[in-house]
């Protein structure tokens, strides 16, 4: 007795799909499609329009490879994809080896200034941090903070609160470092390009 398994079943179904249904019919299937149907629907495709001697068959494949890069596309734009999986990397090289190129997301500001502070690139992030808008803004409010700060040490400053004004500095800035701290025993495998410490960003 001989048979299928469900995998191969499942295979030569996809690959009827691909060879009878119209194209617009296929785009919706593409839409459900996970990374290893869009490998296998590549696989498929290829194989007609590079193994097949009918010129329909040909063109077939060129197309459904089209249409599986622009559907692909629509994943990779609206970020429906872990765009810092290795075999998403891989699908997209695939498409480049096609001919369609797709190109991701451009990496958010966030992403590139943690990059930065975890390698340690401290005079090109205050380089940056120079050209904003809220720097001025920033360095006043700090100036004027920690002014406040050491004459609350001195014997002209009374103020009601000062002593509870001075832990909760000290212990804001304990608590900084000691994040800075861990950040940067911890950085180097947690930011990628679209995501930090597991956030897609």
């Amino acid at each position: 007795m001989t048979g299928f398994s469900q995998s191969e079943t499942t295979s030569i179904s996809s690959a009827n799909r691909l060879t009878t249904l119209p194209l617009d019919s296929l785009s919706n299937d593409f839409k459900t499609y996970s990374i290893d149907d869009y490998n296998y629907a590549i696989d498929t495709a290829i194989k007609m329009y590079k193994d097949s001697s009918q010129i329909h068959l040909k063109k077939r494949g060129v197309n459904i490879v089209a249409s599986l890069a622009v559907s692909f596309r629509e994943l990779v734009i609206h970020k429906k994809v872990d765009l810092d999986a290795k075999e998403v990397e891989a699908l997209l090289e695939r498409f480049e080896d096609e001919n369609f190129y797709i190109e991701k997301p451009k990496v958010s500001r966030y992403i590139k200034l943690m990059n930065y502070l975890c390698k340690g690139e401290y005079s090109y992030v205050h380089h940056r941090l120079i050209d904003t808008r809220g720097y001025n803004i920033l360095c006043v409010f700090l100036f004027l903070y920690f002014s406040i700060f050491l004459f609350s040490y001195s014997n002209q400053f009374n103020w009601k609160h000062q002593k509870q004004f001075r832990k909760i500095t000290l212990f804001s800035i304990a608590f900084l470092v000691l994040l800075f701290i861990i950040f940067k025993c911890t950085c180097l495998n947690n930011i990628k390009d679209y995501s930090f410490y597991g956030i897609p960003v």
